[in-house]
């Protein structure tokens, strides 16, 4: 997790980073943004399938898919992300992938990394170049 100073990160911005997908044998790996500590917040996923999704976390760890797409499989992605207002937009390897809107969580204390895979199954992703930028 990464934390702003002060335990506040901006909640609008731009984040993204690099990462390698290949070792996920069927999982997810990405970020999530606009989150305090628990679980609630907006998740931005690349999978090793190539299916990408802009989604939401409940309090509880419920995912509702804003919005999702799918791309060719690939060793490596850049996922990025815009956070502007209510605007979600997720990039892949710098150009647009999809957008949606959510009104729900609007601050952030911290961002934070993941990898998701199925039940029973371990997986890996490699993360690198992460960037974070404030938008005004």
């Amino acid at each position: 997790r990464f934390f702003g100073s002060g335990q506040q990160v901006p909640a609008n911005a731009q984040i993204s980073v690099a990462l390698g997908p290949s070792g996920l044998n069927g999982g997810c790996a990405g970020f999530i943004s606009r989150t305090d500590q628990t679980l609630g917040g907006y998740v931005f996923s690349f999978c090793q399938n190539g299916t990408w999704y802009i989604s939401k976390s409940s309090e509880t760890g419920t995912l509702s898919v804003l919005q999702s797409g799918q791309l060719t499989p690939r060793a490596s992605v850049v996922l990025g992300a815009e956070m502007n207002g209510p605007k979600l937009t997720l990039s892949l390897d710098g150009g647009p992938a999809g957008t949606a809107n959510d009104t729900q969580f609007t601050t952030t204390n911290a961002i934070s990394l993941f990898v998701s895979v199925p039940a029973g199954v371990t997986g890996v992703a490699v993360f690198h170049t992460f960037s974070f930028s404030a938008l005004p």
